[in-house]
């Protein structure tokens, strides 16, 4: 039996500045995308990725991730609007993006990392409140 070694991965990220992040998550009007803004503001963490998936692969990866959290009983706010704006978004690819502050956010960007299509945060057990 052969086993292939990758000697290292090498994660690239987009460089995002915090107002510019600050201003795609104002535009939005979900709950999550509310919530990670004030994280945002706060000082939490981000990272904007610089490679991008097809729209149908963040689709089927997020759908089943927020269906399997869900069913472990964490929160996951705003999981059927953000999976629904990137059903239909009219684009093939999307950029992906991540804020870890209270609660862990998912962002999802148009290529081009110039608008939030959708915000997905995942909580602890009970999870995200309204703030």
């Amino acid at each position: 039996m052969a086993f292939i070694l990758h000697a290292c991965v090498v994660r690239r990220f987009v460089d995002l500045t915090r107002p510019q992040l600050l201003a795609l998550l104002a535009a939005s009007p979900s709950l999550a995308a509310a919530q990670c803004y004030d994280d945002v503001r706060q000082g939490a963490p981000y990272r904007i990725h610089r490679d991008t998936v097809t729209r149908e692969y963040a689709v089927s990866v997020y759908s089943a991730r927020a269906h399997a959290m869900a069913t472990a009983g964490a929160s996951v706010a705003g999981a059927a609007e953000a999976i629904g704006a990137l059903a239909v978004v009219p684009l093939d690819r999307v950029r992906l993006g991540a804020v870890t502050g209270r609660e862990h956010y998912m962002l999802f960007l148009d290529p081009e990392a110039t608008y939030l299509i959708a915000c997905l945060g995942a909580g602890a057990l009970g999870g995200l409140t309204p703030s």
